[in-house]
């Protein structure tokens, strides 16, 4: 099976580091061309550092590429309550290695357009870079495989009562980017598919065992369950992993496909995203709604022990 080409568009964030690594210990799988941040779990200085804190520890020394540090016209909303003051809370990070320049759009056109493979994107975060990229170079739009995002929901929402944080985070991006489904092959990691995948809070106890990895995962998702224990959870979704986990086995999933509008503006559904059931055109979405939640976190805990043991 030949390797993806695939773009990673994050704002670490606890969830975004899973994914990251989770296709860090695929490399069979994957070709990882390139990281972007973008303003969202944190501010953009906040996140390109946490980015560049990740891949230095775990030695993947490459180019990051600051993207936008605001969203489009809402003013930027950061979260620490899940992910703490810095956006990725829980280990102590002593280096960053990694060059890092501004032209995170830029960036991302030109991995676009300068291979014949098409690209995968990974969007984590809010969508601001991948709007701005689509309306600035919208050349790119016939070299992208597909943009795996994580946001949205069907039924309700974890931000306001009908949306999900990276949406919320930038709605007039969002709706740019979901605008574009005829054109652009879109899939959509809803809150629901990640609940369906939620992590049981003891499998973290798998990075108490010895190892650099382990070391940061432990310290990390020690700070990450805090908030699903304080709301007497056993579980907690891993978010952005799900996209990865996704594109390693489609089968896993479930999904419908409709088209998606983004409301932009509202009390309770600034950023909510509606699923037109009754509505058939050639804008469909492919909403992921179900999954094989042990797969999906066997699959994510094996890769963390062998990426671990390659860290030894």
């Amino acid at each position: 099976m030949p390797r993806e080409r695939v773009w990673f568009d994050c704002d670490p964030g606890h969830d975004d580091a899973a994914a990251i690594l989770l296709a860090l210990a695929n490399p069979d799988r994957f070709d990882i061309v390139g990281f972007s941040t973008v303003c969202g779990n944190a501010l953009l200085v906040n996140t390109t550092r946490n980015l560049n804190h990740l891949l230095s520890y775990v030695d993947h020394v490459v180019a990051i590429h600051a993207g936008a540090s605001h969203p489009l016209i809402v003013s930027a909303d950061p979260q620490s309550g899940a992910h703490g003051i810095s956006g990725m809370d829980g280990f102590h990070f002593e280096n960053e290695s990694c060059p890092v320049d501004g032209d995170g759009i830029v960036a991302l056109k030109d991995a676009c357009l300068n291979n014949e493979e098409p690209l995968t994107i990974f969007a984590l975060g809010p969508l601001t870079n991948i709007a701005l990229l689509i309306r600035t170079y919208p050349q790119v739009i016939s070299h992208i495989k597909q943009v795996v995002i994580m946001g949205g929901a069907i039924y309700g929402g974890n931000m306001l009562a009908c949306s999900e944080f990276n949406l919320y985070g930038d709605p007039h991006a969002a709706k740019i980017v979901f605008d574009t489904a005829d054109q652009m092959p879109i899939v959509l990691a809803p809150l629901e598919v990640c609940k369906a995948g939620a992590t049981p809070l003891n499998r973290f106890d798998a990075f108490k065992s010895e190892g650099k990895l382990n070391q940061m995962l432990d310290g990390l998702f020690t700070f990450y369950c805090r908030y699903a224990i304080d709301r007497h959870m056993d579980r907690t979704p891993i978010f952005d992993m799900l996209t990865v986990a996704y594109a390693l086995d489609p089968s896993r999933f479930k999904w419908m496909e409709h088209p998606i509008d983004i409301i932009t503006e509202g009390e309770h559904t600034r950023g909510m995203s509606v699923v037109l059931q009754q509505v058939s055109n050639a804008k469909n979405v492919r909403v992921l709604h179900d999954c094989d939640g042990q797969w999906v976190n066997d699959t994510f805990f094996d890769s963390m022990h062998r990426l671990n043991a390659m860290l030894h």
